[in-house]
């Protein structure tokens, strides 16, 4: 079920999210599975809008030392904060969760972080941001293609191309 939320998260559909995750929540609720509550709760809190949900929710699952899956749950709060406008605390959280791929190993979401690097440091500053988007986009696209992930793959292409 934590995997369905996910998808529809990763699709945008934060109905779907929000019914799965409450779902989740029962569940974990009816079997005291705390961690599982964690991440069920930051994927509700993303669904409902709820920033510092999401942020709360990150600090109770570092508390347990639930740490798998950090990059994608804390990059959420990048989401957010770029939906509100605020490239400049978008890019500083998605650098936080790339320092985390250094720091734990965990690198199965980096070629996504990598392409909101691009997206946030073309917003924050257009001008001269452009070397760091490009280094961005070409380190996502190389992950994809190695990793086989076609979508993300074609998503940096894509972005290369805009920006070239």
């Amino acid at each position: 079920m934590m995997y369905l939320a996910r998808m529809h998260q990763l699709a945008g559909d934060r109905d779907a999210a929000r019914a799965v995750s409450e779902a989740i929540l029962r569940l974990s609720d009816a079997h005291r599975l705390r961690a599982v509550e964690h991440y069920a709760a930051i994927i509700r809190a993303w669904a409902k809008g709820d920033r510092d949900g999401v942020a709360a929710n990150l600090d109770a699952l570092r508390q347990t030392g639930g740490l798998r899956g950090m990059t994608y749950h804390a990059s959420l709060i990048a989401e957010m904060d770029a939906e509100r406008g605020d490239y400049a605390a978008a890019l500083a959280q998605v650098e936080q969760c790339l320092a985390w791929c250094d720091a734990t190993g965990e690198r199965h979401y980096e070629a996504q972080l990598l392409l909101k690097r691009c997206e946030y440091l073309r917003r924050v500053d257009p001008r001269s941001s452009g070397e760091a988007a490009l280094d961005a986009c070409r380190r996502a696209l190389g992950i994809a293609t190695t990793a086989g992930m076609v979508r993300i793959a074609r998503r940096a292409e894509e972005m290369l191309h805009a920006l070239t």
